[in-house]
């Protein structure tokens, strides 16, 4: 494997400073009310065309910069079991007791029936969001298998993702074991390992205007022709391949000069996986309250409702992170730390 020249620690911050950025706009596609404007509703498509692929690709990028052909294959299953899966069953379980107590008295997005303790064995029936542990962790196994056992494992299994990608219908797939998530977003986590192997070779200076040019032009088009099924999905892969490289890089370079902004970036992107597992629980309430008390008939009343309740999915999160972190037990059941 090629090194960049620059050090482990610059490594490590670019890439959580990355998923600062994505955690952000993760927990701001996730409110999107009735009713809000159409500027806003274009926003939030434009979000979802890159945000969970970035991450991915983040994912693969420290993935290949760390991966060792000598490791234990039992025991890297184990680690990643107790790092994504356990905090995985946990929310979870946590989630599922919740919906089943309070549909009972009032109507609730995404109610769950009783057997969805059985369900989440193999999908993530107690709430959607939770399809990225699931799913990170059989493409860790996945992309694991293939880079021990084969010496060209990246090359082989990037062309037979790319060819499984191109011939299935991902709507037609059960969900069981989020295989239409494994095979939409195994591309993303792949591109991660090529850019850590290629990362000298990238001149930034050019390639990330050209990168964005490409992301809005494509985005433009998409919505103009309003692609469906399996064509949907192709053209949101291919939307976020050029914001899979060009985000990670200009991070990069603005970090040659810090800022304050930069270092909270940071702290969000090592909190990722908390607010990640919290936003939805920290935001339903304060939804809830503002759109039966106050609404969002005017413009400053929506923006302030944006500020509140992504602020809301942010923060606490954060807080509560802190909080599970001075039990040892609590920090391994539910943070997989």
């Amino acid at each position: 494997m090629n090194n960049p020249s620059a050090s482990g620690k610059q490594r490590l911050e670019f890439v959580d400073v990355t998923k600062g950025i994505c955690i952000l706009l993760v927990v701001l596609g996730h409110y999107n009310p009735s009713g809000a404007p159409a500027w806003y509703e274009s926003l939030v498509r434009f979000v979802y065309s890159f945000h969970m692929q970035v991450f991915m690709c983040m994912s693969g990028f420290l993935f290949y910069k760390g991966f060792n052909r000598q490791l234990s294959l039992p025991s890297f299953i184990v680690k990643k079991f107790k790092r994504l899966m356990v905090p995985y069953f946990v929310v979870s379980l946590l989630l599922i007791s919740v919906k089943l107590l309070i549909q009972q008295f009032i109507p609730i997005e995404s109610p769950v029936p009783v057997d969805a303790f059985i369900q989440m064995f193999y999908t993530p029936i107690a709430g959607f969001f939770l399809w990225f542990m699931y799913t990170l962790f059989i493409i860790f196994i996945l992309v694991a298998c293939f880079f021990k056992y084969l010496k060209y494992g990246l090359e082989v299994l990037s062309i037979l993702s790319l060819a499984v990608y191109a011939v299935i219908d991902i709507n037609s797939l059960p969900h069981w074991g989020c295989l239409p998530q494994v095979i939409n977003t195994l591309p993303a986590f792949l591109l991660g390992c090529w850019m850590f192997r290629f990362v000298q070779v990238i001149d930034q200076k050019i390639l990330i205007p050209l990168l964005i040019a490409c992301h809005i032009a494509g985005f433009i088009v998409l919505n103009r022709f309003q692609a469906e099924g399996n064509m949907l999905h192709l053209f949101n892969m291919l939307l976020g391949i050029p914001a899979c490289m060009y985000i990670p890089q200009l991070v990069k370079l603005l970090m040659n000069k810090p800022r304050a902004w930069v270092a909270v970036l940071f702290q969000l992107g090592i909190m990722s996986n908390a607010i990640y597992l919290f936003h939805t629980f920290s935001m339903a309430p304060f939804k809830f309250a503002w759109m039966k008390f106050i609404g969002i008939d005017t413009l400053p009343l929506f923006l302030a409702s944006v500020l509140l309740i992504v602020g809301c999915g942010v923060v606490i999160p954060v807080f509560l992170k802190k909080l599970i972190l001075k039990n040892k037990l609590l920090s391994a059941l539910v943070l997989g730390e």
